[in-house]
């Protein structure tokens, strides 16, 4: 009878143990979201209604993510914009999967994708702009 005991209760403590390890990685950020931390120069964007992309981005402009959840706008060395960001899963418009969106605290949403030294970011919003951005 005692031995039962025992052998419950270390089961229970192992099933604690797995539970705070499992949090505790639950809680960090997933490394695909720690990609697009950094400065990005601007290369290009499609889309909008009439489908010539964000003429206000020029070649002169980049953006920065901090780790920290600051976003940036530069236009040369000239701040343009500061803002908040924080990534959430949520279904994504463009494909209807659920993965990393980008949500800004002007309440606008981007999902986004890293590929080598290249950084995708597609508005979540019908008419929206694509933009690819370069390390």
């Amino acid at each position: 009878m005692r031995l039962k005991k025992l052998n419950f209760i270390a089961i229970l403590i192992c099933l604690q143990c797995i539970g705070i390890v499992s949090c505790d990685k639950f809680k960090k950020e997933p490394e695909a979201n720690k990609a697009i931390l950094g400065v990005w120069k601007f290369k290009s964007s499609t889309g909008g209604i009439a489908g010539l992309g964000n003429t206000v981005f020029n070649d002169k402009y980049a953006i920065e993510y901090t780790k920290s959840g600051s976003y940036f706008e530069y236009e040369g060395k000239v701040n343009k914009a500061k803002t908040r960001f924080i990534f959430k899963n949520e279904q994504m418009l463009l494909n209807g999967t659920i993965g990393a969106v980008i949500n800004y605290e002007t309440k606008v949403k981007q999902s986004f994708r890293v590929s080598n030294d290249t950084l995708y970011l597609f508005d979540e919003m019908v008419d929206g702009f694509n933009y690819v951005f370069i390390r």
